[in-house]
């Protein structure tokens, strides 16, 4: 499959919650266009879309396998293409089904859903055939029923801010009150993301670190 034959007729179609799903109960292959990190995150991805959910960070993310085109890890060579990527679909600007479907189950696939999201919204059944869109009862309205009590989840904002004030206060000790920016800082963010895993439990994928990177990145230039 070339890239170039799936843009003939491409329309502009920003990636609804419901169209996701339709496309991973359809199992229907996609080309969306996704704005990642630089360099190289910015483009046109073809991909098999499998499982849509909510991440540890509150976005809702669909896991996908990327055939071709952009991908920031890729350009940087240490996730090569064809291969699992994680998209926030806040960062997904078109989306559209190109009139493939797939069939084959990609290694490593989870039938019971994924680890890095804490919550799944839709997920491919490779055992039946494609059944018709069904969108979720807690998508059409909220919900009016008690919650079943869940396990609760380490916040990662206070995670983040309790490490900022740990490298401010060694930095200053370090180079002093006006001596450093921790926003510009790579130890930082890696020291940040660090504890984030700690706490969690779970080593962050790409997709989740560059999802956290604007929050951290503004919380380090208060």
């Amino acid at each position: 499959m070339k890239l170039q034959e799936s843009l003939k007729g491409l329309i502009l179609e920003i990636a609804s919650i419901e169209s996701v799903i339709d496309t991973i109960k359809k199992k229907q292959v996609v080309v969306l266009y996704y704005t990642g990190d630089a360099p190289g995150g910015d483009g046109l991805r073809t991909i098999e879309p499998v499982c849509l959910g909510v991440s540890k960070a509150g976005n809702k993310v669909l896991r996908a396998w990327d055939y071709e085109g952009a991908s920031h890890t890729a350009t940087l060579g240490t996730q090569p293409l064809p291969g699992w990527r994680l998209f926030r679909l806040d960062k997904i600007t078109s989306y559209k089904p190109n009139g493939q479907v797939f069939n084959e189950m990609r290694p490593n696939f989870n039938p019971k859903g994924d680890k890095s999201m804490v919550s799944i919204i839709a997920l491919a059944n490779f055992g039946q055939p494609a059944q018709p869109s069904i969108i979720p009862q807690e998508l059409q309205q909220p919900q009016q029923t008690p919650e079943t009590p869940q396990t609760q989840q380490p916040n990662t904002d206070a995670i983040i801010d309790r490490t900022i004030e740990t490298l401010t206060n060694e930095f200053t000790q370090k180079y002093g009150e006006e001596g450093f920016d921790l926003s510009k800082s790579a130890e930082a963010f890696k020291r940040i993301y660090s504890a984030i895993e700690t706490e969690l439990g779970n080593k962050l994928t790409d997709a989740e670190k560059s999802a956290l990177r604007t929050t951290i990145t503004n919380k380090l230039q208060k």
